[in-house]
């Protein structure tokens, strides 16, 4: 489960700032402006394609600034913009690590990732159609490709014609996961949160297993 943290969630928020150098310019600008100064929730699905099986799940994620916070499936991750809890309730484990400003490793820190992709990948085709959502209904659908190395060789990103992001598939290249697909199933808009908010809320005593890296 915690390939949720390393794919689909660094994913989903690809799916808001890869695109705003494509064409429909001023409405993607304009819904980059309302994320990146908002706290922001996605309810999402998603799929990680691997060559034995598919990994099928959900969860709801909100990110501000650089901090961000993930619930899915019995796994929490918060990050405060300076370390990272994964948390693991089932197994009572939590693993606590510093955030790394490793451009070559962005893609690990979802929140670098949504302030700075578009510095990282280029457009490199615009058309209509996509993941079908309503009969007759065409979205534009963005490729794009790294222009830095990091794990993804190309991504197609759905957005709808009101410039809300809808649908995005990520092929990967490190070998663990073939492609990851998510769905944006609903996205609220919220007043900013207080920095403790993306900080787990508990202490850990000698029933969990912790790990800290830092």
């Amino acid at each position: 489960m915690k390939n949720i943290l390393k794919y689909a969630f660094p994913c989903i928020l690809m799916l808001v700032s890869s695109v705003t150098g494509a064409q429909n310019t001023e409405l993607l600008e304009r819904m980059y402006d309302d994320f990146s100064s908002k706290f922001t929730t996605l309810d999402i699905s998603y799929v990680l394609e691997m060559y034995s099986t598919d990994m099928e799940g959900e969860g709801v994620v909100s990110f501000q600034d650089n901090a961000y916070r993930l619930s899915s499936d019995g796994l929490e991750v918060y990050c405060d913009g300076k370390d990272i809890w994964m948390l693991d309730h089932n197994s009572k484990e939590v693993i606590i690590e510093p955030l790394t400003d490793n451009g070559t490793d962005f893609v690990r820190n979802p929140a670098s990732l949504f302030l700075g992709l578009k510095d990282n990948f280029k457009v490199t085709d615009v058309s209509e159609g996509g993941y079908m959502r309503e009969i007759g209904v065409k979205d534009i659908v963005f490729t794009l490709v790294p222009e830095v190395e990091c794990g993804i060789d190309e991504c197609q990103i759905q957005i709808k014609k009101n410039g809300d992001l809808y649908h995005g598939s990520f092929l990967m290249s490190d070998g663990q996961i073939d492609i990851v697909r998510v769905l944006v199933r609903s996205i609220t808009r919220s007043p900013r949160k207080d920095m403790a908010y993306f900080r787990p809320g508990q202490s850990f005593d000698s029933s969990w297993i912790v790990t800290d890296l830092r």
